[in-house]
């Protein structure tokens, strides 16, 4: 039984949270992307998993009505934060006038998860760009439990997952989403194998980025205890080159300007000369619906910004025009990997990418003595 197809599955879980026999579990394919499975035998045919699913209802998708270069007037939050801050910006918010927060965190060793925020002091939590996929399946009802005791929540997470709380609860007037620029998620099975490779000590807290730096830091007792740039990083490389995304990735119908959540963000990339200084880093800001407009104007006395065009958002951004696009040795990886492991299944896929990488590496370097 399925609900629909594997290509076009995201993983969101809406299916599973749904489900009123809990007939529907989560598991792992070859190489560790989420799906659901049902159990035949439980299954009364309700047909609710199927009128949830965002991969089979195709939602509505808005217009950005405006775009804003901005950054956190918070000097630590900035400095702490990746794009500019905008989340932390708008998480506090939420939280500081009695609301939830709900975003993934890489502050929990091996397991990148969505969790539940409800006090400043833990937004740390949810700080920095986390490349790969993020549990969601646990926090549906959290949600719902808030949302019906009144309280004010702000969910961040991928395009397919914001649209999924979208059909999950509807158009709740107390439910804010926020959606991130995304490039395509990796499974966590392939991180977590490769952060063991170049660190035996389970980590405290996972990291990708430094400022406007893309870099995979291993955290432990609150001290960088690895660090290792993109390009000298085989599971970056695999990423940026997409040899490893979902499936739904190479042909996800949220990469374009059209957006289904109030508020989209993430980093600014080719936006022209600023009004302000803003060296590590900037966020975009889109919003796509009166409700995105009005927590925009809320939250905008802790940011700095400029209002700028639509398109030149939208034109820095692949991924606000197409999908990324599959690496050609992404079957070839499927099949190498269960048999031979992260490490050499990717360094045989990779391996040109890699000595390009090396080779402007070298280039960089040189150009900045």
């Amino acid at each position: 039984m399925s609900i629909c197809s594997l290509e076009n599955c995201t993983g969101c879980m809406a299916c599973m949270n749904v489900c009123p026999k809990s007939c529907i579990t989560a598991v792992e394919n070859d190489i560790g992307h989420i799906f659901p499975e049902i159990d035949a035998g439980k299954c009364v045919d309700c047909g609710l998993c199927k009128k949830v699913c965002p991969s089979i209802n195709k939602l509505q998708k808005n217009v950005p009505s405006n775009a804003y270069a901005a950054i956190n007037k918070d000097a630590k939050e900035y400095l702490e934060s990746s794009s500019g801050g905008a989340a932390a910006v708008l998480s506090k918010y939420i939280i500081e006038n009695g609301g939830i927060v709900y975003g993934c965190t890489g502050a929990m060793g091996y397991d990148i998860s969505h969790i539940r925020v409800d006090n400043v002091k833990d937004l740390w939590k949810l700080r920095g760009s986390k490349y790969v996929e993020s549990r969601i399946g646990d926090v549906y009802d959290p949600i719902k439990k808030d949302l019906q005791n009144g309280k004010t929540v702000l969910f961040i997470g991928t395009p397919c997952q914001t649209a999924a709380m979208r059909s999950f609860f509807k158009d709740n007037e107390k439910l804010y989403l926020v959606d991130l620029i995304c490039h395509g998620v990796p499974p966590q099975k392939l991180l977590k194998e490769h952060l063991k490779t170049i660190e035996k000590t389970c980590p405290d807290e996972i990291s990708f980025r430094d400022g406007t730096d893309y870099v995979l830091k291993i955290i432990k007792d609150k001290n960088t205890i690895k660090k290792k740039k993109s390009l000298f990083d085989l599971y970056f490389t695999g990423f940026n080159k997409s040899l490893y995304l979902r499936e739904s990735c190479y042909n996800c119908i949220y990469s374009e300007k059209n957006r289904v959540s109030d508020i989209t963000i993430g980093d600014f990339w080719g936006v022209g000369k600023l009004g302000f200084r803003c060296a590590d880093g900037i966020s975009v800001i889109l919003t796509n619906t009166e409700k995105g407009k009005r927590l925009f104007k809320m939250c905008s006395e802790l940011l700095t910004y400029e209002e700028r065009e639509v398109s030149e958002a939208v034109k820095g951004n692949t991924n606000l025009n197409r999908p990324s696009v599959k690496h050609k040795n992404c079957d070839k990886f499927r099949k190498l990997y269960p048999r031979l492991g992260f490490k050499k299944a990717a360094n045989r896929c990779l391996v040109v990418n890699r000595i390009k990488y090396l080779v402007l590496a070298v280039y960089q370097s040189i150009g900045r003595k």
